[in-house]
């Protein structure tokens, strides 16, 4: 059922071990007690986010962003600044500023940053260069002894194999083990050829060993560079526009693996199903496709490490009946995702959280009214490890401004979500029946779980018509409650009858092939025979003679650089491979089987300039 689109919801998805034993109490709360907020940032200063970090040691760590200039009152450049309180101290430190003013605060959220337990931490923005007249990415470190490092210029439009850096670029950032930091980012890749337009975004990461930053390496799927504007005379002979990769999200597992999420868009004339979710880990696999409607529908909400190992990654995508929810998590990035919501409840991931061998999923379902106002929903966790499907977790009204999904799970394994409800906040944990809400004063801005259990909740409070960031915390963590099990459902419907099993694919070495001009015969011990051919010229042929068949494909060469085929049985086109991929030989690219049709089988190539390399035409016999 469609959600009506006056209405928005909130929904929590989780993937769990097994859960404790319950505790007597179906209230998680009972007993809990928050103290009252405490001032962190200075009175008077306008704080526009920030949250306090509870650290291994017992001590806290705060950073808040302001839109005053805290030396000089009024409006001024926005700032990052941070605070620390020793452990059993109920005194902070004197405020001072991480980073460096910058101006354009109130357009971009500009600043990211990320606490470690060990107290390292790592802030990052965008910063305009005056003198170079080029956007920058800035980074600063703290090391687990508590000392702020200089700011840090970690990559500059221009240079470094960079095209320009945008205000609007977006970037991640993530603290190792180790104390070492990464920074991911989107920037163009450099124009083709001077007085050129910049090409494809792409992902790029940085990262601080401890002593210094590496120079920017791009991490994203590689594409050719293209112009933005093309004189050939025939635009088939101007270089294809590859699309884009961009909304970067990065983090460390406990193991020390470092793990990069983005989304990478097709052009409208692209294959849509080389869109999707992308993560680098120890290699780069691709998540999830794109929709044949429209292929840029990809939004990232994040990715998050668990401390014992392994990922979680959640995202939106929309297709033409609606906006769908997915999520994978496990020890690496193999394995199936799963649909968390389906269209037709229109939703969009809000936070995603991994820990103690489980995972939660925050998701907004529905279209928020005029006014803004949306209703909260959410979901029972699972406990076999099994994405739970959604279910109501509180219920609110079209007056209720719902603010948040703020995914956490406890040491004791209790999912906890955060969120504003109109000014206040609040915080949620299962009950046998349902989720249970206890109040936190002030628009939620953090939410951090030391390793007793206890919560910290960093809220930004109005104090002298300005907004404060305070902290209160709570005397204990939530308690377990093991929700029932839920009825079985209905036995499946038994399975289609199956099919004929199909015929076996078959091999036509490159020496069987026709050719037109334009093929080089290439010899050695990589390829499948000894033999491949080679093209580079548009329109340059392989042919086989007539043929039944139900399925085609190639065995073949890919680079990042390779080019593209088209593919007809007859006059008919059955579609298009591209070899656009990791260098490697004899890789198998298959189109999807049809029904079964005889004609000439043509292989066309569609690229100019770039290799297409086959070593032999792979067919399933009609």
């Amino acid at each position: 059922m469609r959600v009506p689109a006056t209405l928005a919801t909130l929904v929590v998805v989780g993937l769990l071990a097994p859960s404790p034993a319950a505790t007597a109490a179906d209230d998680p709360w009972a007993g809990v007690t928050w103290s009252a907020p405490e001032g962190v940032s200075p009175a008077g200063i306008d704080v526009a986010a920030g949250g306090v970090w509870p650290l291994a040691d017992g001590s806290l760590l705060a950073l808040w962003s302001v839109v005053d200039d805290p030396t000089a009152g009024g409006d001024g450049p926005a700032q990052v600044w941070s605070s620390s309180r020793g452990p059993g101290s109920e005194v902070w430190t004197p405020p001072v500023a991480v980073s460096d003013f910058q101006q354009y605060f109130t357009a971009y959220p500009n600043f990211v940053w990320d606490v470690d337990p060990s107290g390292a931490a790592v802030v990052a923005w965008t910063q305009y260069d005056d003198a170079a007249d080029v956007w920058t990415y800035r980074a600063v470190v703290r090391t687990a002894a508590g000392t702020w490092g200089a700011p840090t210029t970690v990559a500059a439009g221009g240079t470094d194999g960079l095209g320009p850096i945008s205000l609007a670029g977006r970037k991640a950032v993530a603290v190792a083990p180790d104390g070492g930091a990464t920074v991911a980012f989107e920037a163009r890749e450099p124009a083709a050829s001077p007085g050129e337009t910049s090409a494809d975004r792409e992902v790029f990461r940085t990262h601080w060993s401890g002593t210094a930053w590496t120079a920017p390496e791009e991490v994203s799927v590689e594409t050719p560079p293209f112009p933005i504007v093309c004189a050939e005379p025939d635009p088939d002979d101007c270089p294809d526009r590859e699309g884009h990769s961009d909304q970067p999200a990065v983090a460390f597992d406990g193991w020390g693996r470092e793990w990069i999420a983005w989304v990478h868009t097709e052009a409208a004339d692209e294959p849509a199903e080389e869109a999707g979710i992308f993560v680098r880990g120890a290699v780069t696999s691709h998540l999830a496709t794109g929709s044949e409607q429209d292929p840029r529908t990809f939004a990232l909400a994040g990715i998050d490490a668990d401390p014992a190992g392994g990922i979680a990654l959640a995202w939106t995508r929309e297709v033409a009946s609606g906006r769908e929810t997915w999520a994978h998590a496990g020890g690496d990035v193999t394995g199936a995702t799963s649909l968390i919501t389906p269209a037709s409840v229109n939703g969009s991931v809000r936070s995603i959280a991994m820990a103690h061998g489980q995972a939660m999923v925050v998701v907004a379902t529905g279209t928020a009214g005029v006014d803004g106002s949306r209703d909260l929903l959410t979901s029972h966790r699972a406990a076999t490890g099994a994405w739970a499907s959604p279910a109501p977790m509180v219920e609110g009204s079209s007056a209720v401004r719902g603010v948040g999904g703020r995914a956490l799970i406890t040491p004791a394994g209790v999912p906890v979500v955060g969120h504003t409800d109109g000014g206040d906040g609040a915080v949620l944990a299962p009950t046998t029946s349902g989720w249970a809400r206890t109040e936190v004063d002030g628009v939620l801005g953090s939410l951090q779980v030391a390793a007793s259990g206890v919560l910290y909740a960093g809220s930004r409070v109005v104090d002298g018509g300005v907004h404060r960031l305070r902290v209160s915390v709570s005397s204990a963590g939530p308690a377990t409650v093991t929700p029932p099990s839920p009825p079985p459902g209905p036995a499946p419907p038994p399975g289609p009858t199956p099919g004929p099993t199909p015929s076996p694919l078959v091999v036509v070495d490159d020496g069987a092939l026709g050719r037109s001009s334009g093929w080089q015969r290439k010899t050695g011990a990589a390829y499948d025979g000894g033999t491949a051919l080679l093209a580079k010229r548009k329109g340059a042929v392989l042919t086989l003679p007539r043929t039944p068949l139900t399925q085609v494909g190639v065995l073949a060469t890919t680079c990042s650089r390779c080019g593209k085929v088209e593919v007809f049985v007859g006059k008919r086109r059955v579609g298009r491979i591209s070899l656009k991929g990791a260098s490697a030989h004899q890789q198998t690219r298959l189109l999807p089987a049809f029904a079964a049709r005889s004609g000439k089988v043509r292989l066309v190539v569609v690229t100019r300039g770039r290799a297409v390399r086959i070593d032999a035409l792979v067919i399933r016999a009609g």
